[in-house]
């Protein structure tokens, strides 16, 4: 017999259960039904061992609500929440074929299952992840002696901060070194000065690519020689245009455009600007012989003077014929400031040789193409290679010592790999003009101020004398200081017109009105007050008769806040034109400072513009003061000079272009405080110096 409250098999005559401790009540044979918990799949329902009753018909009158469960003391749930007492409940049998015994042990059995189930997952897991783990390809080792890494250029515009420059290209791809692997990378840096040394682990150095957080500067030099041809220089303006589009002006880029044929021309200054680029490149124009080497000498000294890594790329369709450099001088210039320069030749007719020399020498690269109008891939080419090179900064420890030779020794690890590169530089501190980045000539300010001294005539004397091939000024300790302009601010309204002529705003068949309003020289008279001429023919009074009535005149349509906004914007700051010229003094003047006007007339003169040098050469001279006197005075005549001259009481202003095969300077005397003839005495002077440097 069975306890009919827990199913436990007892003896026949037991009164109690041996395992609930209930009183026995015995149940008849014939009330033994298989129709309550049979042993089939789909009639037994079984969660946290609690036997769930299935209707069966009238055998079974339960609720789907009420269940007993076999350990529960005999209560059972009811559907309403009732509590009942199975013994009472004749209809909820509790029994079996199976002896019920073998159930009540179901709760180990089942917490058996579970754990060796628990086992055979975890094995299972361990194997497949496993498995897993090494179908995986293993990554690729990087090793850092799969490169070839070497020293491109030091920027040391500002000093003592130091930019070195490398390239670090794999020896099998020939790409640069992606930003992952960089990453992996760990630089020490030595800076070797004499017998003292500094070593800067690698978290004191800032390492990252140039195209990522570091501007580039790139002078472009364009061949407009007679040679290129219309269509020639069509697709050059083009392929120029083009490679504009990649250059990252939004990152500090920076472009300066020369153009070549038998002189130099810059066509524009370094800008970020894309659209003053753009429509400087579309008013280059052909003519002349070929002056390359000159052109080459003249963007390095330009670019050197620019932050960040820099470069000259020039092309040309043939061999130089014009120019007063030579190669020698062009690789010299540029090793000394670290310039590389690309070459890229067009056609058959160029010298591959010589130009293969230049570029290898400096660090930089020569190709040869057989159309220009392949000229943007190349652009393109040279300046992403500019741009993956690897910049790493350290700050000089000994900021007292600016010119010795710094030698660096660099030790780059990955993991147990390490590899060394060596390199030196010597800083050359060019100390610039703040406004406009032009270089400071230190040793020939010193001896102009030397030679503008020995005049010993008193008074406020200043000057600046500007190589304009060279790039760099020589100027006197107050020569950025704005001084009375008189008559000369015939310059900062030339300058004026020239930009508003590019932009489009006007050109020489512009209509202005000329006004007669002081007595003074000039083939305009007070008759043609109210009539209209070209700017073309204002223009060529105002320099061959420094007319003040048409320096007036153009003052008024030009505007005096444009003229002032157009030099300041352009870095000439010392510029402030405040009233008409009247022919007397007053309280409230004009300035502008000898290094500004150097610097804008050097602009001017390095020009294709229309009046740019052409013009200049051709008008740019008082026709009634042709005897050289002041800067001309002791000029030897072989050599071309141009002046244009302002002078009042106590005041002697003068500026003077002086050039011969080989070089062109722009010299300018400003001084006041003592008679005209003394101030005059000084200007010869400025000659003298300028005399020296042939």
């Amino acid at each position: 017999m069975y306890c009919t409250h827990c199913g436990t098999e007892l003896d026949d005559d037991a009164k109690f259960c041996i395992n609930c401790g209930m009183p026995v009540d015995e149940v008849p044979q014939d009330d033994i039904s298989g129709d309550f918990y049979p042993n089939t799949s789909e009639n037994q329902n079984v969660e946290n061992n609690v036997l769930y009753p299935q209707s069966n018909g009238s055998n079974f009158n339960v609720s789907s609500n009420d269940y007993v469960h076999p350990q529960s003391n005999n209560i059972a749930y009811g559907a309403n929440n009732t509590w009942t007492n199975p013994q009472n409940d004749t209809s909820k049998k509790i029994l079996n074929n199976v002896p019920v015994s073998s159930k009540s042990n179901m709760p180990i059995i089942i917490i058996i299952a579970v754990a060796v189930f628990a086992v055979i997952v975890s094995i299972l897991l361990v194997v497949f992840l496993g498995n897993k783990k090494k179908s995986i390809p293993p990554t690729s080792s990087f090793n850092i002696n799969d490169y070839k890494i070497s020293f491109q250029q030091a920027d040391y515009s500002k000093f003592p901060k130091i930019k070195l420059y490398y390239s670090i290209v794999n020896n099998s791809t020939g790409k640069s070194i992606t930003d992952d692997d960089l990453a992996k990378l760990k630089f020490n840096l030595t800076e070797n000065i004499g017998d003292k040394n500094k070593k800067f682990a690698n978290k004191s150095l800032k390492t990252a690519k140039i195209d990522d957080n570091s501007e580039a500067s790139i002078c472009l030099v364009a061949d407009t020689s007679d040679s290129m041809g219309e269509s020639g220089l069509s697709s050059a303006e083009q392929g120029i245009t083009d490679f504009l589009d990649s250059v990252q002006f939004n990152k500090g880029d920076k472009v300066a455009l020369l153009s070549f044929n038998e002189s130099v021309y810059l066509e524009q200054n370094f800008s970020s600007n894309k659209e003053d680029i753009s429509t400087s490149t579309n008013m280059l124009r052909l003519g002349g012989d070929t002056a390359l080497y000159d052109a080459l000498y003249s963007g390095i000294n330009r670019v050197v003077a620019q932050g960040g890594a820099k470069c000259v790329i020039a092309f040309t369709d043939g061999q130089d014929n014009r120019s007063s450099y030579t190669p020698e001088e062009i690789i010299d210039i540029a090793k000394k400031y670290d310039v590389p320069v690309y070459l890229i030749g067009v056609g058959e007719d160029v010298d591959n040789t010589q130009l293969q020399s230049i570029s290898e020498e400096t660090g930089g690269k020569y190709t040869s193409i057989d159309s220009i109008s392949s000229l943007t891939d190349q652009y393109n080419s040279i300046f992403n290679g500019q741009k993956q090179m690897v910049c790493l900064q350290y700050q000089s420890f000994d900021i007292s010592d600016k010119s010795s030779e710094r030698d660096i020794s660099l030790d780059i690890k990955s993991g147990s790999d390490t590899t060394n590169v060596e390199n030196s530089f010597t800083p050359i501190v060019l100390e610039q003009i703040s406004t406009t980045g032009v270089s400071i000539d230190q040793n020939g300010s010193k001896e102009l101020s030397s030679y503008v001294k020995s005049a010993k005539v008193g008074g406020n004397l200043n000057a600046a004398v500007n190589d304009v091939l060279g790039s760099n000024i020589a100027l006197t300790s107050k020569a950025q200081k704005p001084q009375s302009a008189s008559a000369l601010i015939d310059i900062p309204i030339l300058y004026t017109i020239d930009d508003q002529m590019r932009s489009g705003s006007i050109d020489m068949n512009t209509m202005i009105t000329f006004h007669y309003t002081v007595d003074g020289r000039g083939i305009l008279k007070k008759e043609q007050d109210g009539q209209q001429f070209t700017l073309n023919e204002l223009v060529l009074d105002m320099l061959s008769y420094s007319d003040n009535n048409v320096i007036n005149s153009l003052m008024d349509y030009l505007g005096k806040d444009v003229i002032n906004s157009t030099c300041k914007n352009a870095g000439y700051k010392s510029v402030k034109i405040n009233r008409h010229i009247i022919g007397t003094s007053s309280k409230v003047d004009n300035y502008v400072s000898p290094v500004d006007l150097a610097g804008m007339l050097g602009e001017l003169y390095s020009s294709s513009s229309d009046v740019g040098r052409g013009f200049i050469q051709s008008n740019f001279l008082i026709v009634d003061k042709l005897t050289r006197v002041g800067i001309g005075k002791n000029i030897p005549s072989e050599y071309g000079f141009l002046n244009q001259n302002g002078i009042r009481t106590k005041l002697y202003n003068e500026i003077a272009i002086i050039e011969d095969n080989s070089k062109t300077y722009i010299a300018v005397f400003m001084g006041q405080g003592v008679d005209e003839e003394k101030l005059e005495k000084a200007a010869v002077s400025v000659g003298e110096y300028v005399s020296n440097q042939y």
